[in-house]
Order: C-alpha cells, then sequence, then structure tokens
C-alpha cells in the first residue's frame, strides 16, 4: 500500500488517503470521494490520462456503531415527530428516560 501511494504520489497525485479499517477496502488507497458517481468516474479519467491503471470507482464503506441523541424535556409535538423520524431509519431505538445530569 506505500508502495502504491509512493507511486501515485511520484506521478503528481498528492490528495490520497490509505484505508487501514478492516473491510472491503483495506489496504486500499483512496484518491477523492464524491457525491456524485459520474464525477468519481470523471476523475478516474483524469487519473487515467495521468499514468494511473489500476483506480477503480466503489463505494465506501462507513461502519456508525452507535449514535446517541439525547433530547431534554421535548414537548408533545417534538416526542411525536422524533417517533416519526426514528420509523424512517431502520435499526432506530427510541426510549424516554430520566436524565442523569
Amino acid at each position: 500500500m506505500e508502495r502504491k501511494a509512493n507511486q501515485l504520489r511520484e506521478l503528481g497525485i498528492a490528495e490520497l488517503e490509505t484505508i487501514t479499517e478492516p473491510g472491503r477496502w483495506l489496504y486500499a488507497i483512496s484518491l477523492g470521494v464524491f457525491q456524485k458517481e459520474i464525477s468519481a468516474r470523471n476523475y478516474g479519467d483524469v487519473l487515467k490520462a495521468s499514468g494511473v491503471r489500476t483506480a477503480v470507482v466503489g463505494e465506501r464503506e462507513q461502519q456508525v456503531m452507535q449514535t446517541t441523541l439525547t433530547v431534554r424535556a421535548p414537548s408533545t409535538s417534538e416526542s411525536a415527530r422524533l417517533v416519526e423520524l426514528a420509523a424512517r431509519f431502520p435499526g432506530s431505538d427510541m426510549r424516554a428516560g430520566e436524565c442523569q445530569g
């Protein structure tokens, strides 16, 4: 991975990130993050013109284990809205409880 990263730098590609998180892309090199696939493919064409032969476009996995949102003393309408929002996110867990502090 480091050898390939150095080769990319020699080609003038300074914007890169080595991936060391477990998963499908372990030891890969990220050359950019794009909102639209077409933008990634266009950049891939630029990279090929620069001499990069092995770049591929793929989705990067992002693992979020847990995110917590605490709302203190929500109104009735805020509570109802939170219930609606939780239904839109599979795997969400919503609980009412006493605040600790």
